[in-house]
């Protein structure tokens, strides 16, 4: 997976360069700049195609502003397709030239004076994203590195790999629903067959990268359906308040989500207005709460109907309000996508 895109106009040949060389330096070692024979566009590819699957598999884009770029319908068709998928951008003026009308919401670099302070924002503000340059996780060396048939965990972020598209693609979509309207859809379903790695994707691979960006994600662990849904939701939230050292009761916690579920219609608004109260207790007011279902195929095979029933109305409850604050991603095996939509 692409993590840096540089956006630049051919005309500008010397300064991508540097900016290469100058993210090397960092650490970077995930960049796409299209005349780089390690990393560009190879000879007899398509480049349109080559450019715009970088660009969508990319973390964030560094656009190298000049008059060229400025002249350069593809140099914005790029930016404005990362904007678009709620990709970090980053306008780095490389030469003297008016940006005062270009995205005026995100705030500039001007390398062409006090080159090494702009350059010091540009590292800052990357990792303020939660892009880091080795992308790397913390590893317990006595953890087994082979789960066997066991899905991966967020312990095993520092060797999950080989889903790289897949990972970019989530992202891409969590990214752009947490940036939409309010009205906008609150779900994401990760679907496949047994065995394809949805849960070693929704637990070790979207969860740590998001933990990097705390102002804007709240993870709460996984939770899986089993017998009692909204017994697993209220254990699963009990145990993401006491990890911030503001304990609450789980049979609490049980009881007015039952209540809740049981409103006529549902009570939504409860289930809102706890993960606000996590994200108050974890001093990440502005940030999304996101909650994951895991093995969602459970609430039409193992789950008895009503309790079934009951989770699916609270959670879709809480999903309608509207409120940016909570998306849920779920992972189902596929030959249970017929049960889902028909309600069993």
């Amino acid at each position: 997976m692409t993590a840096i895109f540089i956006s630049h106009s051919s005309a500008d040949a010397d300064a991508a360069s540097q900016m290469k060389a100058w993210l090397e330096a960092q650490g970077h070692t995930s960049l796409f700049l299209d005349f780089d024979p390690a990393a560009g566009i190879r000879a007899g590819a398509n480049w349109e195609q080559t450019l715009y699957r970088n660009l969508r598999q990319c973390q964030a884009v560094i656009a190298l502003v000049s008059p060229a770029w400025l002249a350069s319908r593809w140099c914005f068709a790029e930016m404005v397709q990362a904007r678009e998928r709620g990709k970090p951008v980053y306008v780095v003026k490389v030469q003297p030239v008016d940006t005062s009308g270009l995205f005026p919401d995100i705030q500039h670099i001007d390398l062409t004076v006090r080159r090494e302070d702009g350059l010091e924002r540009l590292r800052i503000g990357l990792l303020d994203r939660g892009i880091d340059p080795l992308d790397a996780f913390d590893w317990d060396p006595a953890r087994p590195p082979f789960p066997g048939l066991l899905a991966s965990e967020e312990a095993d972020a520092a060797i999950f790999f080989g889903r790289g598209e897949a990972l970019a693609r989530a992202l891409e979509a969590l990214e752009a629903m947490r940036r939409e309207a309010a009205d906008a859809a609150r779900f994401v379903l990760l679907l496949g067959a047994s065995g394809s790695g949805k849960s070693s994707l929704a637990r070790a691979g979207i969860p740590p990268r998001l933990r990097k960006v705390p102002a804007e994600w709240l993870v709460v662990p996984p939770m899986r359906p089993q017998q009692d849904p909204l017994q697993e939701l209220a254990a699963t939230l009990a145990t993401a308040f006491a990890a911030l050292d503001r304990p609450r009761d789980w049979n609490d916690l049980r009881r007015v989500l039952g209540q809740a579920a049981d409103d006529l219609p549902a009570g939504g608004r409860t289930l809102l207005e706890l993960t606000r109260e996590l994200a108050v207790a974890a001093r990440q007011v502005d940030a999304t709460v996101l909650l994951t279902i895991d093995q969602v195929e459970e609430l039409f095979s193992y789950t008895e109907l009503s309790a079934a029933e009951r989770f699916l109305r609270l959670v879709r409850a809480g999903l309608e309000q509207g409120d940016r604050r909570l998306i849920v991603v779920a992972t189902m095996r596929s030959e249970f996508l017929g049960d889902c939509a028909t309600g069993r």
